[in-house]
């Protein structure tokens, strides 16, 4: 962590200190205690800092567990150890916080449906998903208590925990959450307020993630045009909503109704973040794959090298991103005929995320089959055959990864064999397979 946002932290624990309590109080001394650790982290000891919080935090108890002082005191003391990098520490305070504030207020009190849902967000970012569930269950249970089942207050906790079961794969109850909260929007704000957008965003991606690609393009176009009666058309959010309507008409084979939806978002992100953001480079990437798919390589090219100079300036020479570009590129560049130069951005491809992810990692065999296709159309049919055969021994090993990858690579080896076997050299690459060889999946913006 930077000596900045240290030393922003110890602010924070003395502005807090301040609302809670006197100067001459126990309140100072925990208070003390814990700038004293961030002083000791900032300045790279760190033995000393984890045992000067363990001090604050004893002084801390001298409140009582009836004080809301002490359960404030945790808070920020949790808040340090999260910096430190001490998770379950973090989370044992802040279990003995909401403990606290049960004691001091009752069990049924919106401060406690607070601590709550922080306890689900921070279990949530461990991937502790069973513990972050139970949390936000129970802020939502005292949230309904006190303010009622459809009070706008319910929703924030009601999509944390949609999102929290679609990470899990759990789509269905993500749905009725995300259609529930869609109800209180529409109910306590009207149709066409903006939070009424996001509804429609999130219920869009969920239907993507289940491939469900008509009913997502209908809700990403309702989210759409909300946030532009709303925001305006030039707006962030509009971009973020396009991103991913053009990824699901893509989806459906529709290329060329895709591209404006997909130019748009780029003259979005390229005026409101400038040429070299990453989230640039992602929308130069995504638009190269539509050319792509409509066997446009010619227009595509340069704009592989545009994302992957992005990538480079962003993320260093050997990111994962930077291995998609070089994929896309050398894909694009392989079907206009320069193969020396395809060869050589595919293998970098490879050489990055071998490195990065290991020699067995899914994204490396689609790389390796069109590396194939490459050494197959010059000639090289060996190569390409061995190349192919390391490409299905990668998707074997997760073949629920990319089901249609296996079958493609399987089906190029079979091709290849038949031209050993024939001494023959293959025909040319035909355009209309261009959608097959463009790699890794378009980035969406979630």
């Amino acid at each position: 962590m930077t000596n900045k946002l240290w030393l922003g932290l110890v602010l924070g624990v003395l502005m807090l200190a301040s609302c809670v309590a006197s100067a001459a109080g126990p309140e100072a001394a925990w208070e003390r205690t814990a700038a004293k650790a961030a002083k000791a982290f900032q300045q790279g000891r760190i033995a000393d800092a984890e045992d000067l919080l363990s001090l604050a935090i004893v002084e801390a108890q001298k409140l009582g567990m009836n004080d809301l002082g002490y359960a404030e005191a945790l808070d920020a003391l949790s808040d340090m150890y999260i910096h430190l990098g001490k998770y379950s520490e973090a989370e044992a305070l802040m279990r003995r916080a909401i403990e606290v504030r049960a004691q001091a207020l009752g069990p049924n009190r919106l401060e406690l449906a607070a601590s709550w849902s922080d306890l689900a967000k921070f279990c949530a970012a461990q991937q502790e998903y069973d513990k972050a569930e139970e949390a936000y269950q129970r802020s939502l249970q005292i949230e309904e208590k006190t303010l009622g089942p459809e009070d706008r207050s319910l929703t924030q906790d009601l999509v944390n925990l949609a999102n929290l079961y679609s990470e899990e794969g759990r789509y269905a109850e993500a749905e009725a959450l995300e259609k529930r909260a869609l109800a209180i929007r529409l109910k306590q704000r009207g149709p066409e307020h903006f939070h009424v957008a996001y509804s429609y965003y999130n219920l869009g991606l969920l239907a993507s993630k289940q491939k469900k690609y008509t009913e997502a393009e209908d809700l990403y176009r309702r989210a759409l045009a909300i946030a532009e009666e709303a925001r305006g058309p030039n707006d962030p959010e509009c971009a973020r909503v396009l991103t991913n309507l053009s990824g699901v008409v893509e989806a459906l084979g529709r290329f060329g109704p895709a591209e404006p939806l997909r130019e748009r978002a780029l003259k979005i992100w390229e005026k409101s973040l400038g040429a070299d953001d990453p989230t640039v480079g992602m929308a130069l990437y995504n638009l190269a794959r539509n050319y792509m798919g409509q066997a446009q390589f010619d227009r595509a090219a340069p704009l592989y090298r545009r994302a992957l100079s992005v990538y480079e300036a962003a993320f260093g020479p050997d990111d994962p991103e930077v291995a998609d570009a070089l994929h896309g590129l050398g894909t694009a560049d392989f079907y206009l005929g320069r193969y020396d130069e395809a060869e050589l951005l595919l293998k970098r491809s490879v050489a990055i995320r071998e490195a990065a992810q290991g020699v067995d990692a899914p994204e490396i065999a689609g790389t390796l089959n069109n590396l194939a296709d490459l050494y197959a159309d010059r000639g090289r049919i060996e190569e390409a055959i061995a190349l192919a055969k390391r490409a299905i021994a990668i998707y074997e090993k997760s073949p629920q990864a990319n089901p249609s990858g296996l079958a493609r690579s399987r089906n190029n080896l079979a091709r290849l064999l038949s031209l050993e076997t024939r001494s023959a050299t293959p025909p040319p690459r035909k355009p209309a397979a261009a959608a097959e060889q463009t790699g890794a999946n378009p980035r969406p913006e979630q």
